[in-house]
């Protein structure tokens, strides 16, 4: 079940002050998604039911997850065809939160907080307040995708030495046709940057006739790759045990990390 995961929910009120239902979209960290159109009722005794609408409201849009070893993000976009009542106007002020729940460390967040309860977000009247602006001036997305003058025409990786240009190509997931946009970009950048490997990352962009050459410039820290490995006068633990313990495992660790546990 998606409440038993950590998980991202998003929670908005295109309706009338008067009304009581809302939605709910909840994302977890594998992509599972939970939608529902609740209605309000007694939000002091975590009590609330389905709207008339209910489980007969879908989402209507993309979302892609990845997930790294200390972090996971969520990327995401919703068509304005998903609201239903009423329909998306300039200057239309919606009510909205997110919400936050990481298992592990048992911690709930918040975009407007909820001081009630901080383990149950179905307070509306909590909601934070959206004020759309731009509605009639939102680019059509198809012909963004089909502008070749946006789209990666060529990927170069510079400064890497021990590790691989494709493990950081595969890392970045880039490919040639994307859109040489910013969103891309940045989440190209920190999923590099969670390899672990590099000291700075810096992602540049050259345009050309033919559309935009990416060039993906790396700095290594001190990396060790062991031709051999010897473990000597080991009584206590085993041979294995120590290999797991300097991560030589995968037959390459930072001079930092092993620094750090002699």
């Amino acid at each position: 079940m998606a409440l038993d995961d950590d998980n991202v929910q998003i929670f908005y009120r295109s309706t009338p002050e008067s009304e009581t239902d809302y939605i709910i979209l909840m994302i977890t960290s594998i992509g599972t998604i939970f939608d529902n159109e609740l209605s309000m009722v007694e939000p002091e005794r975590r009590i609330h039911k389905q709207s008339k609408l209910g489980e007969r409201w879908n989402f209507e849009g993309a979302i892609d997850t990845d997930m790294r070893d200390n972090f996971w993000t969520i990327e995401m976009s919703i068509y304005f065809s998903s609201f239903m009542r009423p329909k998306p106007k300039e200057g239309m002020m919606w009510r909205f939160n997110l919400y936050r729940m990481e298992q592990r460390l048992d911690e709930y967040t918040y975009w407007s907080p909820v001081f009630t309860m901080e383990q149950w977000p179905h307070f509306p009247k909590y909601f934070g307040k959206l004020i759309l602006s731009g509605v009639n001036k939102v680019a059509n997305p198809k012909v963004l995708i089909s502008d070749p003058s946006l789209k990666i025409t060529n990927i170069a990786i510079e400064g890497n030495n021990k590790i691989s240009q494709e493990s950081i190509l595969s890392a970045s997931n880039l490919k040639i046709g994307d859109l040489a946009d910013f969103d891309n970009l940045s989440h190209a950048k920190l999923r590099i940057e969670s390899l672990g490997w590099f000291q700075n990352v810096m992602i540049d962009v050259i345009e050309n006739d033919e559309g935009k050459a990416v060039i993906i410039k790396v700095n290594e820290k001190e990396i060790i790759i062991p031709t051999d490995i010897r473990v000597e006068k080991a009584t206590i633990f085993k041979v294995d045990q120590v290999r797991d313990y300097f991560n030589l495992s995968p037959k390459m660790t930072l001079y930092k990390d092993i620094n750090t546990k002699v």
